[in-house]
């Protein structure tokens, strides 16, 4: 398989997370405010401030550990599929200081995410 479909698939994937991440921190505001504001009482007899239930907030958690897989995998078929070629470059960590990194110019992965990434390419 083509690698620039592995490379559109991780980008979506961490699309889809970020998603996720923003699904959850509503679902968790929602429930913050409806204790602070919503008497007990309205809320056993009102749909509109019923609280989501908290099984609703774990399935996209579930769903985001799922993607969240379906990402390493992903990332596993890039790092074997890329024929990596790297470059260093410079980036300034603060007005006084900069860094010298290395990554691929095809894929993205730096020496720093393939050795973080090692773990994945043993299993």
């Amino acid at each position: 398989m083509d690698i620039n479909y592995f490379l559109l698939c991780r980008d979506k994937y961490d699309e889809i997370i970020a998603s996720l991440d923003n699904i959850i921190e509503n679902i968790d505001d929602v429930h913050f405010l409806t204790d602070r504001y919503v008497p007990d009482e309205i809320i056993n007899t009102h749909v509109m401030f019923t609280k989501p239930i908290n099984s609703q907030t774990e399935i996209f958690l579930q769903q985001k550990l799922y993607v969240q897989y379906l990402k390493s995998e992903c990332l596993k078929q890039i790092y074997l599929l890329c024929e990596h070629e790297f470059i260093e470059d410079t980036i300034d960590i603060d007005p006084d200081r900069s860094k010298t990194i290395r990554y691929c110019k095809y894929c993205d992965f730096s020496e720093n995410i393939l050795l973080e990434n090692t773990l994945f390419l043993k299993v």
